[in-house]
């Protein structure tokens, strides 16, 4: 819960220099990796450090 905390916290200092034209949605992005099962498909990991982009899109 503390990473909650601190996304939105950098969120809202994100908004006070950029133009957020659905704040809802935005918080949804913010928070939304960490809602997720698997951390894997949401965060980097040492797991997930040998995929690349150019490796995913030829799958």
């Amino acid at each position: 819960m503390v990473s909650f905390a601190i996304y939105l916290a950098v969120g809202k200092v994100y908004s006070k220099y950029h133009t957020i034209l659905d704040e809802r949605g935005f918080v949804r992005g913010i928070i939304a990796p960490d809602l997720v099962d698997n951390k894997d498909q949401s965060h980097y990991t040492l797991k997930s450090r040998g995929n690349s982009l150019e490796k995913s899109s030829k799958e």
